[in-house]
């Protein structure tokens, strides 16, 4: 398989893990801070209030650098991807999530398709990378160079 369709796998994963609830937590309402766009486009904003949960939030740009990266054939896709699938993975020991700009904090009760779509997303870059390590990206076909009188 190509490597342009693994990746288009990964993206389609995390597009769709953007349509899905993340979280419910024990705040009111349950699914009041779990949409997983908003936590895509402001969780770094947890990073700033001091939450520990939010640094899982890291993962995102680590996706994206290594999608780019995997692409490019650049080696350290494999490394940035592995980091990004632990720092995913590091939500779930999270406790509480910070739901307000108080900061107040709610405890995770449970995690929804969206983060487990998120999560398969990254980690299926991560075995990509290191499915594809020697593989170089398919190239489109150029057109054929017309031949020049002395090669004939």
């Amino acid at each position: 398989m190509n490597k342009r369709v693994f990746a288009g796998i990964a993206v389609c994963l995390f597009l769709v893990s953007l349509t899905q609830p993340a979280f419910y937590t024990d705040a009111s309402p349950k699914d009041g801070w779990s949409s997983a766009v908003f936590l895509f486009l402001f969780g770094w904003l947890g990073l700033a209030m001091g939450s520990l949960a939010a640094v899982a939030w890291l993962a995102n740009p680590l996706f994206i650098t290594a999608l780019v990266l995997f692409l490019k054939n650049r080696k350290m896709a494999m490394l940035i991807a592995i980091v990004a699938t632990l720092l995913a993975l590091s939500f779930l020991f999270m406790k509480t999530i910070v739901v307000s700009e108080r900061p107040s904090y709610a405890r995770i009760t449970e995690y929804k398709a969206g983060y487990w779509l998120w999560l398969t997303s990254i980690a299926a870059l991560a075995v990509f990378t290191i499915a594809c390590r020697n593989v170089p990206v398919r190239q489109t076909p150029s057109a054929p160079q017309a031949s020049s009188p002395d090669s004939l």
